[in-house]
């Protein structure tokens, strides 16, 4: 036998001997065990002061030249290529910032009444909410969420559209700008001028809750199930944490979203399919975009 085999054996006789069932489950715990009061969550973060913020970025940036140029007035969030595709298709209607543009999306801006900041950015959080602070520095203060999603509830299906007034905080952000709480809320005004403008644009919303997670491939039919009974209508990967840092920083935040997949599509293979229901999903950015044209911004 050699020096290597025996070595493995011996390494496994002692994790077994502590009730591991390889050497490398018990030298990670031993890690876990020394590391734990380093890098567990301290409570209370939400109330502390970073050691860099979007101020101290912004003001980096502007001591090397960088301007901002005119302001929007507010900003509407996305997500989705199908959306990005539209905006360049209509360049009459919107033009690409050269100045808001972040490196890893795009931020259109409109060309009519009061600017408003349409940000494509890469699917999930962090993105959203790393721009979303550095436009509150700037001094935008209203911001709108829209895009597809997929429903919980079978009492919304295809093409349905949800204004959403809270959202089930399991996004695993917003702990870091707010104490922990079941549900983030939206700011109620800006609901209300939302849902009124996609009423008025034929898209007869439902107004309720949404499921915020990160992890769009570990869904399960408990989770399902359990939100389904607490009155969830959609799920998605942004509106939580768009509240929380929104209402941690003093902004205003509105989300709204299409349906485009039912409850009974889930684990059958069947595509979430945006495209299908783009038409209505264009509508929604539209209606946005008058909601922050036309909101007097605090």
């Amino acid at each position: 036998m050699s020096e290597r085999t025996s070595l493995a054996a011996a390494q496994l006789a002692v994790a077994r001997e502590y009730g591991f069932g390889s050497w490398a489950s018990l030298r990670a715990a031993v890690v876990d065990r020394r590391c734990g009061a380093a890098t567990a969550r301290l409570s209370g973060k939400h109330g502390k002061q970073a050691v860099y913020g979007a101020a101290d970025f912004v003001s980096w940036a502007q001591r090397n030249g960088w301007s901002a140029g005119a302001l929007p007035v507010g900003a509407v969030f996305s997500a989705q290529s199908f959306i990005t595709a539209h905006l360049q298709r209509h360049p009459r209607s919107y033009r690409l910032s050269d100045t808001l543009t972040p490196t890893n999306g795009r931020v259109f801006l409109t060309r009519t009444q009061r600017p408003v900041a349409v940000a494509c950015l890469g699917v999930g959080a962090p993105a959203l909410v790393t721009l979303l602070e550095q436009l509150v520095i700037l001094g935008v203060r209203s911001f709108i969420a829209t895009g597809p999603a997929p429903a919980v509830s079978s009492d919304v299906g295809c093409g349905d559209c949800v204004v959403i007034d809270s959202a089930v905080r399991d996004d695993g952000i917003s702990d870091h700008y707010l104490a922990p709480a079941a549900y983030a809320l939206a700011d109620s005004g800006l609901t209300e001028s939302l849902r009124r403008k996609a009423d008025e644009g034929g898209l007869e919303p439902r107004v309720g809750l949404t499921w915020t997670v990160p992890t769009p491939y570990r869904t399960t039919a408990e989770e399902l199930a359990a939100y389904r009974a607490e009155g969830v209508l959609v799920t998605e990967l942004t509106t939580a944490s768009l509240f929380a840092v929104a209402l941690a920083l003093g902004a205003r935040a509105a989300s709204a979203v299409v349906v485009t997949r039912d409850p009974s599509q889930r684990g059958a293979g069947a595509p979430a399919g945006p495209a299908q229901r783009a038409g209505k999903v264009f509508a929604l950015l539209e209606a946005a975009i008058s909601v922050l044209q036309s909101e007097v911004t605090a």
